[in-house]
């Protein structure tokens, strides 16, 4: 998998460069069949990242190949955006959905948690998933 996170916070953006790594890849004999991201879309009111369709489309300009999402999904605890967390379960197939219309090779929502420790800044990170540690 080669990628990045697409995000609204600098810090998460990764500095790689898609058009260099494809292009070293296929000059040492290994070419990329696809562009892989982790997108994870802000379920915030009217701002440009709270859909995932920027992310991918960014990415496919820049590697110039097909990009499948490795990792996408929201939280039912989500802290950084009010009521975001009850619209969780309607968010998460939209996300799916969204992810196909705006190009994507495939998608896969982050299913599984264990992260039921988590608490403080973190607590948002309990909610991704639909399926949590206890089974």
């Amino acid at each position: 998998m080669v990628g990045g996170i697409f995000s609204g916070e600098d810090a998460l953006n990764t500095c790689e460069d898609a058009k260099t790594i494809v292009a070293r890849c296929a000059a040492a004999g290994a070419p990329l069949d696809f562009w892989s991201i982790n997108n994870y879309a802000w379920a915030a009111l009217g701002i440009e990242l709270r859909s995932g369709d920027f992310g991918i489309a960014k990415y496919r300009q820049q590697s110039g190949l097909p990009v499948m999402i490795s990792e996408t999904g929201h939280s039912s605890t989500e802290s950084n955006f009010g009521g975001a967390a009850p619209r969780q379960a309607k968010a998460v197939p939209s996300q799916m959905w969204e992810a196909l219309l705006s190009g994507a090779i495939g998608t896969h929502i982050f299913h599984w948690s264990d992260r039921e420790m988590f608490g403080g800044y973190f607590l948002r990170e309990r909610g991704f998933g639909f399926v949590q540690q206890n089974r």
